[in-house]
């Protein structure tokens, strides 16, 4: 407890014996409490040192195993193993001094978090707090597995119930849907958002086309040719996406740390992100421009000035 990728975490301040600091100072990193055999289960090396095993009690001296991302982050350029620190979970008889006796790869609490996280794992046996969940590894369907893993519970104890079954994929599954809805959500606003670009263009160049219908006729009775009729549609629609851009770009910059905590795997600055909607919007206003900018170009001059 807590499991990988589900989003929960426990976050505990500890005392490094080497870097003493006071209660306000110290740092913090997540713990987890684990049995010997966890890192293997779910596939997570051990770099340095050992695993936890069974003489890892409540009567041997007080260990923990930290990750790769707590090794570098507090012991930099040092071998963390044979550190000690004091964690300050309890189980009740106070704190105790432990020392790093092994170092694995690093496991995400959250599925979406693209930093490593610093964590240290504590064992079961030394702080059995409650309601831990059991993980179990197997080559076959999970699905056909649940009957077996019903029935060894039942043969220790008939009155333990089993809840929450769930399959690793599950885990992810559910650890992703909070972002993944917020993104869905972000996307369709952002859809409407374009369509309504497009269709405010087009409003604009279409009523601006009309009521310069006499001038356009005017420059085509004197000689202007239907390429430079489009060119006064199509540059008057790019001034239109120039000023939305220039705001859409100042607008995003703005609200970086809003876009920071949807954005997963880019960042909310990235050159190259910014230029793909630059690049969208620009199609779309260039097709929105092109209804209104064709109109104009096949006005007859003489139909123009006779309305007039």
């Amino acid at each position: 407890m807590p499991l990988p990728l589900t989003g929960n975490q426990m976050s505990v301040a500890f005392n490094i014996q080497q870097r003493p600091a006071p209660p306000a100072e110290r740092p913090r990193a997540n713990m987890a409490i684990v049995t010997r055999g966890f890192f293997r289960t779910i596939g997570v090396p051990v770099l340095e040192g050992r695993d936890f095993v069974e003489r890892d009690d409540a009567t041997a001296a007080p260990v923990l195993i930290v990750n790769r991302a707590f090794a570098d982050r507090f012991f930099p350029g040092e071998n963390a193993l044979g550190k000690r620190i004091e964690p300050g979970a309890s189980d009740g008889a106070g704190t105790k001094m432990r020392e790093i006796v092994g170092v694995v790869g690093n496991a995400r609490q959250s599925a979406l978090k693209m930093e490593e996280e610093p964590i240290y794992y504590v064992p079961y046996r030394q702080l059995p707090w409650c309601c831990p969940s059991i993980v179990v590894r197997s080559a076959i369907a999970p699905a056909s597995l649940e009957p077996a893993l019903r029935g060894a519970v039942a043969s220790l104890d008939k009155q333990l119930p089993i809840y929450d079954l769930r399959t690793a994929d599950d885990m992810l599954t559910r650890g992703v849907a909070g972002p993944r809805f917020q993104m869905l959500l972000l996307g369709s606003f952002a859809g409407i958002a374009l369509l309504l670009t497009a269709i405010g263009l087009y409003g604009v160049l279409a009523s601006s086309v009309v009521t310069r219908t006499r001038e356009i006729g005017v420059r085509m009775a004197l000689g202007a040719t239907r390429r430079q009729v489009l060119a006064i549609v199509i540059r008057r629609a790019m001034r239109l996406l120039l000023l939305g851009i220039s705001i859409g770009v100042v607008g995003a910059f703005a609200g970086n740390q809003l876009l920071s905590t949807m954005l997963y795997g880019v960042a909310p600055h990235d050159p190259w992100l910014i230029a793909a909607a630059c690049v969208v919007l620009t199609i779309t206003a260039s097709a929105a421009a092109y209804l209104p900018a064709q109109r104009a170009a096949s006005i007859d001059p003489i139909q123009a000035l006779r309305a007039e």
